[in-house]
């Protein structure tokens, strides 16, 4: 068989867990339970139909100037092919999908790059393509795959201009790359410091000005136009909705940062380990093994520092990993999810180690170090399996029951939506932590939640206070229903979810007008609201 047709089938195999997923999960039953899926399309809505980049869900439907708007322009697709929602949502899928095999070819690039051998490479593609983030991402709507491969792009372009005497036009190049890029993802911002690093460090200046230059119009360009129409209000809804900066700024101060810094960092190795482990387990045991991990990778790359391939990568990864470090959400491996190709070749380089450690130590004359070359093999072959089989089992049958378990969710939301439609004034807005509703029934909608730094004081009574006060929050910002599931309080406080649903449902200020399975819908009574303030 020529090799070209060997690789081609090989790389197709490769992509067979995600477009299963993608097909299986065609309709996104989960669409709008991680609210910025819904943000995202709902933008996009706003762009197809004419009425600028804004979140017409929310009520005073404000210019969207938190997300930056790639991938709204991109689902601008769906709505212009087929107006109608939720049936565009399957071609919203298919464009979500086809964001996969250019990412995973990238990476296999990089890989070269980076002087993976190529079983090596094959090895590292195939733990990404396998990775229940990756498959999740076939068919939900997200950036993490569309940013990572501009990231990815930039950096195979950067190392071009590196070998270059005069490397000026790939180093725009791969400025321009990062520059896109950040307009699907503004974490990505932190690009225009290590590109400009690395050309630096490797006193190439005039490549350092040539990516500055390159990237620099489209972050100036979104800052400005997002600073310009910037909603100027700084409630909960408005900050949480159109303000990144803001919101941070709101929950983290100087008092905090420690507590921060250290909640993240240590959620930070948990999620690195899950590259490998990716089982979802609380125990001491997962959290030592992917702990271990973690530090692994870390140490392998800090060895590699030297290497000129690795440097623009890992000085991004570095300025990410702060960035992530002091934010206001524990990181998880979605968030890092532009660094796995960093971490996968990590990874594999330890393992490479490891390897060479335990075949120098089977040859030698002393017998215990046999003995402990034989003990110290045995246990990485069982961790390599066993991390395979938590891949696999996440990936086909993890995913799968959250699919079924979407999808019964999704029938019992549908027909919350069909009372709203029918018993809800088009005039009046409705309460509910998924942005969705606004495209299945047409009525305004913002949600209630907890400002997260109180999750870090772990101070259950003010994460509770929001919904003690719901009704005069419903009130405040006009309103006038408020919905919910089940699954929403679990989502809103993971600490206290029964607790929560308990105070709403005995709220004074409530009136239950419809209950099916877990989805109720209450009105807010005005004059207890009132009272309530």
């Amino acid at each position: 068989m020529p090799r070209t047709i060997a690789i081609a089938l090989l790389f197709t195999l490769l992509l067979v867990p995600s477009a299963w997923f993608a097909w299986q999960n065609r309709h996104m039953p989960q669409f709008g339970q991680a609210h910025d899926d819904a943000i995202y399309y709902i933008a996009s809505k706003s762009l197809a139909d004419g009425q600028g980049y804004r979140i017409s869900s929310l009520p005073q439907t404000p210019y969207e100037t938190k997300y930056p708007p790639l991938l709204p322009w991109l689902m601008t697709i769906p709505w212009l092919i087929q107006p109608r929602f939720p049936e565009n949502l399957t071609i919203a899928t298919a464009i979500q999908w086809a964001m996969i095999p250019p990412f995973l070819w990238l990476c296999f690039a990089w890989f070269r790059r980076a002087g993976l051998s190529e079983p090596y490479r094959w090895l590292a593609v195939a733990v990404l393509a396998i990775q229940p983030y990756t498959v999740m991402f076939a068919g939900t709507l997200a950036t993490e795959t569309l940013y990572g491969s501009f990231l990815l792009a930039s950096l195979i372009a950067l190392d071009k201009a590196r070998q270059q005497v005069d490397g000026s036009r790939w180093a725009a190049l791969a400025g321009l790359l990062a520059g896109i890029g950040y307009l699907g993802r503004s974490a990505g911002v932190v690009a225009i410091i290590s590109g400009p690093m690395a050309f630096l460090f490797w006193r190439k200046r005039r490549e350092a000005l040539a990516f500055l230059l390159a990237m620099v119009p489209m972050v100036a360009g979104w800052m400005v136009w997002a600073r310009l129409h910037q909603s100027r209000s700084t409630d909960f809804v408005s900050l949480y909705n159109t303000n990144y900066l803001g919101f941070q700024l709101a929950n983290v101060h100087w008092n905090d940062l420690g507590a921060v810094v250290w909640t993240n960092f240590a959620h930070m190795l948990f999620e690195m380990g899950a590259l490998l482990f990716p089982l979802e387990d609380a125990s001491f045991f997962m959290q030592l093994v992917r702990d271990t991990v973690a530090v692994a990778i870390l140490w392998r790359l800090f060895c590699r520092r030297r290497d000129p391939v690795l440097q623009p990568y890992l000085w991004f990864a570095a300025l990410s990993m702060v960035e992530l470090l002091v934010w206001h959400f524990p990181p998880n491996l979605r968030l890092m999810y532009p660094l796995i190709p960093l971490f996968a070749a990590g990874l594999i380089w330890e393992g490479q180690n490891l390897a060479q450690m335990i075949r120098r130590s089977l040859s030698h004359a002393d017998r215990s170090q046999r003995v402990a070359a034989w003990l110290i093999g045995g246990v990485a072959a069982g961790a390599a399996l066993f991390g395979l089989w938590t891949q696999v089992y996440m990936t086909f049958r993890v995913l799968p029951e959250l699919a079924r378990t979407n999808e019964s969710y999704r029938e019992e939301r549908a027909q919350a939506y069909r009372w709203i439609g029918q018993h809800v004034d088009a005039n009046l807005n409705v309460m509910a932590l998924n942005p969705a509703i606004y495209l299945y029934t047409g009525r305004h909608t913002a949600s209630t939640g907890i400002m997260p730094i109180d999750w870090y004081r772990h101070d259950q009574a003010r994460m509770l206070a929001p919904f003690r006060g719901i009704s005069a929050f419903a009130s405040e910002n006009h309103l006038d229903y408020i919905y919910m599931h089940e699954s929403d309080y679990g989502v809103l406080i993971p600490d206290a979810p029964e607790d929560a649903r308990g105070i709403v449902e005995s709220h004074a200020g409530l009136r239950r007008v419809f209950q099916s399975g877990r989805s109720s819908i209450f009105q807010v009574d005005p004059a207890v609201s009132s009272a309530a303030r």
